[in-house]
């Protein structure tokens, strides 16, 4: 389950100092956390409600904690917000997704049709996880990336190669910072530990108008780059906006109902 909770202030009782780093989230994130929390833990369905425990099914009063926790096991949950969040993400993409103009596209945005994200994803498919990303959370996110470490001199080297943007889909839950010329995503990555072990690293990814950069979790910078376009390359699709760039999940009522 995911666990998304309040933090607290960034500045230092004691010493006045502020002690936010780039991984500190925005107040309007932790603001909205709590409601991604519950919907979250009600996606999983029964076991992410089990293990939520008392959060969501507490104690009796005059129930002793063997019991409680029998009683726990035992309980079921139909998950009638799953399946009405299904409902309405599948309707839109029945059918294909059909891009106006596709044949007067550059051929490498032409692939973007069948293959937006160079994992095989198509843009049928990529618009349903978007949509459901933004109903159930209120929002939804997206990058538009471009392939970092690839020499090109000009247009015709770009094509030759298939040097083309590529679509990567942001969860809510790591976009820690949502503003006008800033987004700062959570992220990890997976590298070798020793010769057959692995260990996971959590980074920070910061982008802004024509730049990105990449933070260590000690908040070192690791390296940094450009796009070859001025703008913000992330781009957000609200549902259910709270208040600047944050949102709250669009069935919130229908969660607690089931809940």
């Amino acid at each position: 389950r995911t666990s998304l909770q309040r933090t607290g202030s960034s500045r230092s009782s004691e010493t006045g100092i502020d002690m936010a780093d780039v991984s500190t989230p925005t107040k309007e994130y932790n603001a909205c956390a709590p409601a991604w929390a519950t919907v979250d833990a009600l996606w999983g369905g029964t076991r992410t409600m089990r293990e939520a425990g008392k959060e969501y099914l507490p104690r009796e009063v005059a129930e002793s904690e063997p019991h409680y926790l029998e009683r726990l096991q035992r309980s079921v949950m139909f998950n009638g917000y799953r399946d009405a969040v299904t409902r309405i993400v599948s309707k839109p993409f029945s059918r294909v997704v059909n891009v106006n103009g596709y044949e007067l596209l550059d051929p490498r945005l032409q692939l973007l049709a069948d293959d937006c994200d160079t994992l095989g994803t198509s843009l049928t498919q990529f618009g349903r996880e978007l949509m459901e990303d933004a109903v159930r959370y209120g929002v939804a996110h997206f990058l538009v990336d471009y392939p970092k470490g690839v020499e090109a001199v000009n247009l015709g080297q770009e094509r030759e190669a298939g040097i083309r943007p590529y679509f990567v889909r942001i969860s809510p839950l790591d976009a820690i910072e949502v503003s006008a010329d800033r987004v700062r995503v959570k992220d990890s990555m997976v590298g070798r530990d020793g010769e057959w072990g692995q260990k996971t690293v959590q980074v920070v990814r910061v982008y802004e108008p024509g730049s990105w950069r990449l933070f260590d979790d000690k908040g070192a910078r690791q390296a940094e780059g450009t796009f070859p376009f001025a703008e913000l390359p992330v781009l957000s699709l609200y549902f259910r906006r709270a208040f600047g760039h944050y949102a709250e999940p669009t069935l919130e009522d229908l969660a607690w109902l089931n809940i």
